[in-house]
């Protein structure tokens, strides 16, 4: 995270990366990344629900967030997100295929700093018949 050449980049995703909170603070922490107006956080990524919190306040020009078919990402994470003051400068935010039940989208759509949002993805988990 500390190539300069990240500060030309406007979309990182890191998909089914794998990162949890350090990872996350490191990101955070370049000089490289405010200029960052999308990021991809789906698939098996670990953090906790406290850390999109951090990263949102270190990420000025970020507009989409992408969390889709993360199924750590629960009514926790979207919680805490809802009383983050840096949340209203999304305009997309993709919870397709989380563990984000009702509870989670009410506290969302319900919070003062949602009134950006423009695009909520919410498509249902996929499941497989095998037979």
């Amino acid at each position: 995270f500390k190539c300069p050449h990240l500060a030309r980049i406007a979309d990182v995703d890191f998909e089914g990366s794998g990162l949890a909170d350090k990872a996350l603070e490191q990101f955070g922490a370049s000089p490289h990344v405010g200029g960052l107006r999308s990021l991809g956080l789906g698939g098996n990524n670990n953090f906790t629900r406290g850390a999109l919190p951090k990263l949102l306040a270190k990420l000025p020009a970020l507009t989409k967030l992408n969390v889709a078919n993360n199924e750590r990402f629960a009514n926790g994470h979207a919680q805490e997100l809802a009383k983050c003051a840096h949340l209203a400068r999304l305009r997309v935010l993709n919870l397709s295929g989380t563990g984000v039940k009702a509870e989670g989208v009410a506290a969302l759509v319900g919070s003062k700093y949602a009134a950006n949002l423009t695009d909520l993805g919410l498509q249902p988990q996929d499941e497989y018949d095998e037979e």
